[in-house]
């Protein structure tokens, strides 16, 4: 596969070199039924070169192997601290929202696949690390129990694992955190051959609001006794929009700020519970539960809204949450 680490094209070239993908960077096959159904969840602030040019070279990456897919930009507003593993978190439940997705990759902004026989579907037992060989690395994986780039959970070990830890703010610590948890929920990590795994990674510096997270070793020695109680089941954020742009489904996510620099401050988060209702997953049954609780303390408890704005994009829907979603 030729690799381009930027896209020459803008994002409306981009589109007429795709027609047949739907708004929300959504495709279907439309000479087969496909067998596989893949959402691609991509963490992300101010990158817009490394979108494009992601984009310019997925889209017909994901054709090729006529798979059902769609691609979910999940963007941090505001300036605090950068969570990528929460972002994570927030993109698989919202994807799960949209439709009944099969497998989940988790994919960063900057990595770009380089084999078409890196097939972008789920193992159906164990989490799969796909950027086993990147080119920063000079092909070969950093230390075996490296998780990060490119990896891929269908909805039942998401849940399994508990989703990703949510108390990373900052450069690394989580992609350790993460594999350790396939590790403690008695599963593994598989891998492609690295010949097949193969991805560039374009240049950047570093990012204003992602600086290296100095409690990340300190959270690291309290994975096996915390990741049962940190992660999907104490997940708080806000979804401020959802924008089915031509190319992507853009998610803009208040995450909350780190706790270190709100110290004395209560920030205002919401508890979701969001899924598609058609899941099939062992999410639709405890978000089922949690449901029929919230039904119970209803009259106690304020309910989410959603506050349709007028906007010039026909396609584009804002909205706040302020309660437990239904």
């Amino acid at each position: 596969v030729s690799v381009h680490l930027s896209s020459p094209l803008s994002m409306e070239e981009i589109r007429q070199r795709n027609p047949l993908v739907l708004p929300g960077g959504r495709y279907r096959p439309p000479d087969c039924e496909p067998r596989h159904h893949t959402a691609i969840v991509v963490p992300y602030r101010n990158r817009i070169s490394h979108l494009r040019a992601l984009l310019y070279h997925l889209h017909p990456f994901l054709q090729r192997q006529q798979i059902h897919y769609s691609i979910y930009i999940v963007q941090q507003w505001g300036n605090g601290t950068f969570n990528r593993a929460k972002l994570l978190n927030v993109g698989v439940r919202e994807a799960l929202r949209d439709d009944d997705w099969s497998c989940i990759f988790l994919h960063d902004v900057d990595l770009l696949p380089e084999n078409d026989h890196n097939t972008y579907t789920c193992h159906k037992q164990f989490p799969t690390h796909l950027s086993v060989a990147m080119d920063k690395f000079r092909y070969r994986l950093p230390y075996p129990q490296y998780f990060g780039g490119v990896s891929a959970v269908t909805p039942d070990q998401y849940m399994k694992m508990n989703g990703f830890p949510n108390q990373y703010w900052g450069w690394g610590g989580e992609d350790d955190d993460i594999a350790a948890r396939v590790r403690l929920s008695g599963m593994k990590i598989v891998r492609p051959p690295v010949a097949i795994g193969h991805y560039k990674m374009i240049k950047h510096r570093g990012d204003k609001g992602n600086e290296q997270n100095p409690r990340r070793f300190d959270l690291l020695k309290r994975t096996q006794l915390n990741w049962h109680s940190d992660g999907l089941n104490s997940l708080n954020y806000e979804l401020l929009s959802k924008e089915l742009e031509p190319l992507y489904t853009n998610l803009t996510i208040n995450i909350g700020e780190d706790p270190r620099l709100t110290l004395g401050k209560a920030p205002v988060v919401v508890k979701t519970t969001p899924v598609h209702p058609r899941s099939t997953s062992n999410i639709r049954g405890a978000v089922k539960h949690e449901k029929r609780k919230g039904e119970r303390v209803a009259t106690n408890s304020t309910m989410a809204k959603r506050q349709p704005v007028q906007s010039k994009a026909a396609n584009q829907t804002t909205h706040k949450q302020t309660g437990v979603m239904k």
